[in-house]
């Protein structure tokens, strides 16, 4: 769809995270299909560490930038949770997507803490957007 071709602003998202916490409600709690789809990754690899904390109220703000994307007709459809490529019957999938990744991944590394800067969670967001585009042809209804 169109939607999943534009960036995530990360000047809106910088901005809000400026924002005391206190003015934001709490996002809910993952659905408990959404937190046993993808493991999360080892949080050396990019996540935040004792060394790079997580930034001051980015969760709230980027929880609510993705609860607003996780809503839309085509996120509910095709992005909210990993593609399983045995169930759709693409075995060809992870061969062409090397890294995959989908909103409830993001969703569920955002609660725990994964995302040390704005930039890291706007990629992992563009990154489900990049895939899709990689993987579904143009004219396809994912693609487009």
């Amino acid at each position: 769809p169109a939607a999943a071709q534009q960036q995530v602003p990360l000047d809106d998202l910088q901005q809000a995270a400026a924002l005391p916490a206190a003015q934001h409600q709490q996002a809910a709690e993952l659905p408990a299909a959404a937190q046993q789809q993808a493991p999360l990754d080892d949080l050396a690899e990019g996540g935040a560490t004792a060394a790079a904390p997580a930034i001051k109220n980015l969760h709230p703000h980027s929880q609510m930038l993705l609860d607003s994307i996780m809503k839309e007709r085509f996120a509910k459809t095709f992005f909210n949770v990993p593609v399983d490529p045995v169930a759709l019957k693409i075995p060809d999938y992870l061969e062409k997507v090397k890294r995959p990744m989908d909103l409830g991944t993001v969703k569920e590394r955002l609660s725990k803490g994964y995302y040390a800067s704005a930039d890291q969670f706007q990629d992992d967001i563009n990154l489900v957007w990049d895939n899709a585009l990689l993987f579904n042809a143009p004219g396809t209804m994912v693609h487009e």
